[in-house]
């Protein structure tokens, strides 16, 4: 879960793609009609291979996620909570209040999830929205849509964050997603990561990932924006420089690469 843009549709991709890889079968249920061919072939992901449903009513996306469960599929992905439409509320005007109504829904389907489930791994996006009426003086209240029950059921909840763009000669071709494990049952909690996602080729920028894992390990010195590291005959000053001077050349990559494995 996450603000917009920060990343959760391409960790989601990414999963469809590994789980690919071991000749899985993964479900997408596009509930936001967000769903691009093109964009999903240049992340990796078997277009071929994808089963895509588009449920018209979020008790349509329920049962068919139900339905795949019973098939014993190995991975589901559902894009997102927030767009799963009840039917009475798709049914009535716009001047219909129905509060509570989707969370209902969701709980009801997770209730009949659970017990049913033995081997697929279900993945949702959703996001975070500005609460309405907080206290006053605790700064903004965000809140997840589709009630707090999700946190409940969950086994693993990663918030995402948006962190610093990629620069290519001046232009952003990029950004660092920030990932921080709130809920996780099979290690310990509260962790985080940063994934480096070029968003033009649709991958992780390893390069970048190599950068930030050899500061936290001490190779490279980060001194606000100057970086200082034994190859350097400078300082050099963002993130952009010091990638230019590994794209240079690639042993000098791989040579990173060997003294963050010592």
């Amino acid at each position: 879960m996450g603000q917009f843009a920060t990343g959760k549709t391409f960790m989601a991709q990414k999963a469809i793609e590994f789980i690919q890889k071991q000749d899985g079968i993964a479900v997408l249920i596009d509930a936001e009609r967000r769903y691009d061919p093109d964009w999903f072939k240049l992340t990796g992901v078997d277009i071929s291979k994808l089963i895509v449903f588009r449920p018209n009513t979020g008790e349509q996306a329920c049962d068919s996620m139900i339905t795949f469960v019973k098939q014993d599929v190995d991975l589901i992905v559902i894009d997102s909570f927030a767009a799963l439409l009840p039917l009475a509320e798709e049914e009535e005007g716009m001047e219909q209040q129905f509060i509570g109504l989707q969370s209902r829904m969701l709980n009801k389907m997770f209730r009949k999830v659970v017990p049913i489930n033995s081997n697929t791994v279900i993945i949702a996006t959703n996001q975070l929205r500005q609460d309405i009426g907080g206290t006053w003086g605790r700064g903004v209240q965000q809140r997840i849509v589709g009630g707090l029950g999700q946190l409940y059921y969950a086994s693993l909840i990663l918030e995402t964050r948006r962190k610093e763009w990629i620069l290519e000669k001046k232009q952003r071709v990029g950004f660092t997603i920030e990932c921080f494990v709130s809920k996780c049952n099979y290690a310990p909690p509260f962790q985080s990561c940063k994934i480096p996602f070029n968003f033009y080729k649709g991958q992780l920028d390893v390069l970048s990932s190599l950068i930030d894992l050899a500061i936290d390990v001490g190779i490279i010195k980060q001194s606000g924006p100057y970086y200082e590291y034994s190859g350097f005959n400078r300082k050099l000053r963002g993130r952009e420089e010091i990638s230019s001077w590994f794209n240079e050349e690639q042993d000098r990559i791989e040579k990173l690469k060997q003294e963050i494995l010592i």
